[in-house]
């Protein structure tokens, strides 16, 4: 809702207070995607973080669908740049 420096924030406290949450992980990289190019290597190290806790937790489904939701952010950018090129 246009308060992106201020969800940033209060990502990284999340993460600060459970550096295993692996859902505070994966919401704070889509959150760095959202915010360019410049934070996209940020983005996929935060998602691994996230994938490997949920894979420590055995959820094998959700380790795979923070990947998936991942890729398809960066996928998307990827296309609407080539399409405004």
């Amino acid at each position: 809702m246009d308060h992106l420096p201020e969800a940033e924030e209060q990502y990284t406290l999340a993460i600060k207070i459970d550096p295993k949450s692996p859902n505070a992980h994966g919401a704070y990289s889509l959150l760095l995607v959202s915010l360019g190019l410049e934070r996209e290597n940020d983005a996929i190290e935060e998602m691994e973080i996230s994938s490997k806790l949920f894979n420590e937790k055995g959820d094998r489904t959700k380790e795979y669908l923070v990947l998936a939701w991942l890729y398809e952010e960066l996928a998307n950018k990827y296309y609407n740049i080539k399409r405004y090129q």
